[in-house]
């Protein structure tokens, strides 16, 4: 899936367009037609070209930060080493950083939501066909030496017992819960493949159907996916001593009855953090927290006042 919008600066969005007409193979031809699709927006009159200020990409990291290309990519392994911000700059005819979807889902939550995350030390969880955490203190995000903060791979292995041929620190991804559900009997219907998206997509969301519906192996599937995800936000609250953690991206809404009220029960535990409470809050984005995000990042280097860091100077 592919989404683009346009944002104003109150963080409203004043048009957009989707697609899933992305060829996962080829990263070349789906950057010619990210760059027709926002030539559409403008061409069809729903963005005054006048008024854009620029435009930015993410997608799910980590980033190579002297490239802006994939530096390695799960579940897009044609992407790694292509240079995506190049093509795309090329065609659009204006500079395009390329960010992880985390980082730009922390910005953008900071830039819409304003207001209390901004006095916040907010961690975000973004669910999508992957698991990562944007980070951000006082409005501030936390990007990492290189851009890539929040990976979690690492924690998601400790965290999640991988079957046999699983890939490690995967067991949360929604490709690998509709595959576990198939070898478990609860969808005996042929798997479809892992580049197959819309129809991952489809299936993982008739797993969370199924479980909401009273079907107890799907439940405990899940229910198992939401524990290991609350003992990751604990993880990461206790590290940065979080008050506010917000979930979002594109599998959030068909998660949230398992994940929101485990990370809750989560959080409440005694812990060293101190005394103050732990918010637990779906993101104010909606569902296109990445390509909201992506925009926010915009803003956010254009307008947000920072000292320079070494590297810049």
């Amino acid at each position: 899936m592919v989404t683009i919008v346009a944002l104003d600066l109150g963080g409203e969005v004043t048009a957009s367009v989707s697609s899933t007409d992305v060829d996962a193979d080829d990263p070349r031809l789906a950057m010619a037609k990210v760059a027709a699709m926002v030539q559409r927006l403008i061409r069809d009159g729903k963005v005054d070209e006048r008024r854009l200020v620029g435009a930015c990409l993410a997608l799910p990291g980590p980033v190579d930060p002297a490239t802006a290309a994939p530096d390695s990519a799960v579940w897009l392994p044609g992407w790694a080493g292509v240079p995506l911000g190049e093509l795309l700059s090329e065609r659009l005819q204006m500079p395009v950083p390329v960010v992880k979807d985390t980082l730009a889902a922390v910005i953008g939550e900071n830039w819409v939501r304003a207001g209390e995350s901004l006095d916040s030390t907010m961690v975000f969880v973004y669910v999508g066909t992957g698991t990562g955490l944007g980070l951000s203190v006082n409005g501030d995000p936390v990007r990492g030496f290189s851009g890539n903060s929040g990976e979690v791979g690492a924690m998601m292995t400790a965290l999640g017992s991988n079957a046999p041929g699983e890939p490690p620190g995967m067991a949360n991804d929604p490709a690998v819960l509709v595959e576990r559900a198939h070898i478990l009997g609860i969808q005996p219907e042929p798997l479809p493949t892992r580049s197959d998206f819309v129809a991952l997509e489809r299936r993982f969301a008739q797993l969370c159907s199924l479980a909401e519906g009273g079907d107890e192996r799907a439940d405990r599937l899940l229910s198992g996916a939401a524990d290991r995800m609350a003992e990751l936000v604990m993880m990461a609250t206790e590290l940065l001593d979080a008050d506010m953690v917000v979930f979002g991206g594109p599998y959030w809404r068909l998660l949230e009855p398992w994940y929101a009220p485990a990370a809750r029960r989560t959080v409440r535990r005694p812990s060293a953090r101190g005394p103050h409470p732990v918010r637990v809050m779906s993101t104010a984005m909606g569902e296109d927290v990445g390509a909201i995000g992506a925009a926010s990042v915009v803003h956010d280097s254009r307008y947000v006042p920072r000292a320079p860091s070494s590297a810049a100077r």
